[in-house]
């Protein structure tokens, strides 16, 4: 480094440039010089990091104001009781697919009589007792198809929100 940029480098900058050649020529890597040309450039990545720095503390802001603030009243109006009133054994669709299911009859005498008969409606402990691909697949669709229009209904937004 020359001496006219020894005297253009800024005090508190020298010691450490001077600590990271020491560093350097140790690992048999070489040193650094400074350009005092660079300094723009450097003072303006430096306000860039200022910037990054100053978006992350709103967004760390925004994160508590928009999400975890309404998550917490939620919580205090029991959100947590409504959620647990839901079972997905309550809710069913059509059954479009054709699953059927065998129901024994027994008389006074002890016979028996199996009967196959299409099911009404399809519930989620049915997806779950069946070892079918293609049945998984079919209830998959189902239950799209009833998301589907129940945000056509209800006018739910992407989220599963009421607009």
């Amino acid at each position: 480094m020359s001496q006219t940029e020894k005297k253009q480098l800024d005090p508190q900058w020298e010691d450490k440039i001077q600590s990271c050649n020491d560093v350097l020529k140790e690992a048999g890597i070489g040193g650094i010089s400074y350009r005092p040309q660079k300094k723009s450039e450097i003072e303006t990545y430096m306000e860039n990091v200022a910037v990054l720095n100053r978006f992350i503390n709103g967004l760390r802001a925004n994160l508590d104001e928009l999400i975890d603030q309404p998550l917490y009243e939620a919580f205090n109006q029991n959100a947590t009781e409504n959620l647990s009133r839901i079972h997905m054994s309550d809710f069913k669709t059509a059954n479009t697919i054709g699953l059927t299911m065998e129901t024994t009859l027994y008389d006074e005498t002890g016979m028996s009589a199996t009967i196959t008969q299409l099911k009404d409606g399809l519930n989620f402990e049915d997806f779950l007792g069946s070892g079918n691909r293609t049945c998984i697949e079919g209830f998959a669709k189902l239950y799209k198809e009833d998301y589907e229009l129940y945000k056509e209904i209800y006018g739910l937004d992407s989220f599963g929100r009421i607009s």
